[in-house]
């Protein structure tokens, strides 16, 4: 019969070197405030200590505070004037399935279903060139119309473009919300067309 051994672990508490580095700073610190050898003064190149300000020059640069200090005068706004222009003008740069460039649409299509024609709307598609990554991410081999998510991304965006310059703008507020909603830069090339047929376009 062979008999086990047990095995005993002794468990060692492990140094925590930053504790102990901060504990001799600490130490190296009281040291030297306690010897007096930190008291604000520049030691000159010949090793003796010379004072930066004397007593006299401390006394003439102080600060009488019984004295109100004199503000500073307040300018006069300068005058803004505005371009003449009977309508405001708001340009959104999106890319069809940028996260954000889609919370701004869904932010701005109840403010241009409440002002419409009262606004000029100009959507722009933020379209790369020498992005890389063709035919992942770019239309051409030479890069020039490039998406940063993707070539079905790039696709959306020429669609939604054609649809803002053919269709009156409800028609693409229409478009571009139901496809932020049901598609995705990986399914952009065919979810669209049921969409587009719904809303009008053919």
């Amino acid at each position: 019969m062979v008999k086990e051994k047990k095995s005993v672990k002794i468990r060692v508490p492990r140094i925590n070197l930053w504790m102990i580095s901060t504990i001799a700073l600490l130490a190296i610190l009281i040291v030297v405030l306690a010897r007096g050898k930190l008291t604000g003064q520049a030691i000159a190149s010949t090793g003796k200590i010379t004072s930066t300000l004397s007593a006299d020059e401390a006394g003439k640069k102080a600060i009488d505070l019984t004295q109100t200090p004199e503000l500073p005068r307040r300018q006069e706004a300068s005058k803004f004037d505005a371009p003449d222009r009977e309508k405001a003008n708001v340009k959104f740069f999106v890319m069809s399935f940028c996260p954000f460039g889609n919370q701004a649409e869904s932010g701005l299509e109840p403010v241009y279903r409440l002002l419409k024609d009262k606004v000029e709307w100009e959507p722009h598609y933020v379209i790369y060139s020498n992005y890389g990554g063709y035919p992942n991410y770019c239309l051409d081999e030479e890069e020039k119309y490039c998406s940063m998510h993707g070539i079905q991304e790039l696709n959306q965006d020429i669609r939604e473009l054609c649809v803002w310059k053919y269709y009156d703008h409800d028609t693409w507020w229409d478009f571009v919300i139901r496809v932020n909603k049901e598609c995705n830069s990986r399914n952009a090339d065919e979810c669209w067309e049921p969409i587009a047929k719904e809303v009008g376009i053919d």
